[in-house]
């Protein structure tokens, strides 16, 4: 991809063109509009702002990415608010939760090929799933066996990430294998203690 964006592009590019594109979809002046949409990803050419950088002969793949991303790097500088708002409702989206929530997860669905009568049971499992990941944590926490600190910097730093520019729940997939083992370590807990009980029981019958 270097040696083809440096050829194409005349331009060095070692991690592509996508970053300009992804960040002004996020950081301009339709997402920060107040609504049901608040801080929903906008693509960029369909955003009013960024009209005069697309369908213009003269201008390379670069020099779009480039203007993109300057522009969106000073939105976000003058509107810091908008930054905040947009990794809360993200977040939340990124659950299937929040405002708008069923619109991002309507369209993240359909990229990740989830037929529409399953799309249901899908947002009840990450429900299951935050909730017992949640309870994993705190088990692991009152026993003081979290392990490495590095290890779980990891789906930080992924969340991190993501979390400010997409709300889309296919962005949380990377996080998912995290939340399943914190999950798993609710289950065990359950089934022990439901183990201790049994012979209590057995011994009142």
């Amino acid at each position: 991809m270097t040696a083809r964006n440096v050829v194409a592009l005349d331009a060095l590019r070692p991690f592509g063109t996508q970053s300009g594109y992804t960040i002004a979809g996020q950081w301009n002046s339709e997402a920060a509009r107040h609504g049901a949409f608040h801080a929903a990803w906008r693509s960029p050419p369909q955003v009013p702002e960024f009209a005069d950088l697309f369908h213009r002969p003269g201008k390379s793949e670069a020099d779009v990415e480039a203007q993109l991303r300057g522009r969106a790097l000073r939105f976000a500088g003058d509107r810091p608010d908008h930054v905040l708002a947009a990794t809360a409702l993200n977040t939340q989206r990124m659950f299937e939760a929040g405002p708008g929530h069923t619109f991002v997860s309507q369209i993240a669905h359909r990229e990740m090929g989830i037929p529409a009568g399953s799309r249901g049971g899908v947002q009840l499992s990450v429900y299951a799933l935050v909730l017992f990941a949640l309870v994993g944590a705190v088990v692991l926490v009152r026993r003081r066996q979290l392990g490495p600190v590095w290890f779980w910097l990891v789906p930080v730093v992924l969340f991190a990430g993501v979390a400010p520019l997409l709300g889309s729940p296919r962005y949380r997939a990377p996080i998912d294998p995290f939340l399943l083992m914190l999950g798993a370590v609710a289950i065990v807990q359950l089934k022990d203690r439901l183990r201790s009980r049994a012979p209590h029981l057995d011994q009142r019958n």
